[in-house]
């Protein structure tokens, strides 16, 4: 079971979120820590930062930047269309954060508009990285994952994969 709580720590001047996991329903403890170590290596304005990591027998407990405008896809969903000016705002921040992953040798393989978060000034920041994985040079990727209506065509097809 995974539960979502917000926690105000005004005095710092930050709301922050907290993943909290229940051990005994996690079903694959690996891709926990996958997900995590990716997080802690990963400080960008454009991607969700991870703070605090605290690992008891029965939980863990995953303090992660609070993103108080919620996702891309109800933003877009509810105004229909975006301007120009707006939508190129947005694609900009997302290129920036996957170039900064892509260098740091990690791929998120679950891009989506339900895992782009906006903070209150609406600026995005790429969260959920529990299909993400580390590229290592010269090898390619097999795992086929994701979402199959955002998945790229070469994971489709079941074949070998760049991440990027």
């Amino acid at each position: 079971m995974i539960q979502l709580s917000v926690l105000d720590l005004g005095y710092y001047g930050l709301n922050v979120a907290i993943k909290i996991l229940d051990r005994k329903s996690i079903n694959n403890l690996e891709k926990v820590r996958r997900e995590i170590n990716i997080m802690k290596q990963l400080l960008h304005p454009h991607i969700v930062r991870l703070f605090e990591v605290i690992d008891t027998p029965s939980k863990v407990y995953v303090v992660m930047e609070h993103m108080d405008s919620g996702e891309l896809y109800d933003y877009v969903t509810l105004r229909v269309r975006l301007d120009e000016d707006e939508a190129r705002h947005f694609f900009q921040q997302i290129i920036s954060g996957i170039e900064y992953c892509h260098r740091n040798k990690v791929v998120h393989r679950d891009l989506k508009p339900e895992n782009l978060l906006l903070d209150s000034k609406h600026n995005v920041k790429i969260a959920d990285f529990g299909l993400g994985n580390i590229m290592l040079d010269g090898h390619f990727l097999k795992t086929f994952c994701g979402t199959p209506n955002y998945a790229a065509p070469e994971l489709m097809s079941k074949k070998l994969y760049a991440g990027p």
